[in-house]
């Protein structure tokens, strides 16, 4: 299963967020093939959890989209950063919040086949909220939302981005094993 040889790897296109390389390899049947495969920078999503229970997340108008989504926190790990020193930032940045308990809930992958990007998703507990610190381009509201109401705007499409999908369903799992 492990007779996959890369023969060659070139990029094809970088960007501040990500980069399209071409490779070309030989799998184990013996057969030359080339791939376009895209390597996005890796990502965290934080899940702030207030004293009641409920969890905290962005509502923002997303060009991409043409729409306003409600989204979790969210932000590139930058260079000579790690996940959790991102998750922070961002955190205080985007929401004005800052937490001094910590816990990964989880690391996903966008897919396995030509798109290479991973998300580590935080829980933020005992926050101090303060004041944003947004950039100029950012329009950001803080929203306070009960996870079974999520969970519900998950269903009604309200809530389509993969990675906050993932962690509120993750955190309603945790929620619910937890009683």
């Amino acid at each position: 299963m492990t007779n996959w040889k890369v023969k060659k790897e070139k990029s094809t296109y970088k960007s501040e967020l990500f980069e399209i390389k071409q490779t070309t390899f030989q799998n184990p049947q013996g057969e030359i093939k080339t791939h376009d495969n895209i390597y996005r920078r890796p990502s965290v999503f934080i899940f702030p959890i207030a004293s009641n229970g409920d969890i905290y997340l962005i509502s923002e108008y997303r060009f991409f989209f043409q729409k306003q989504i409600l989204d979790a926190c969210a932000g590139f790990i930058e260079e000579k950063e790690t996940p959790l020193e991102t998750a922070k930032r961002e955190l205080r940045e985007e929401m004005g919040i800052k937490a001094s308990q910590w816990e990964q809930l989880g690391k996903l992958e966008i897919a396995a086949s030509n798109v290479k990007c991973t998300f580590y998703l935080f829980i933020a507990n005992d926050l101090e909220i303060g004041k944003q610190k947004l950039d100029s381009n950012e329009e950001i509201e803080v929203v306070k939302i009960p996870i079974k109401e999520a969970v519900r705007k998950i269903y009604s499409g309200e809530i389509l981005v993969a990675p906050t999908v993932a962690g509120i369903l993750m955190l309603a799992g945790l929620k619910l094993n937890s009683h």
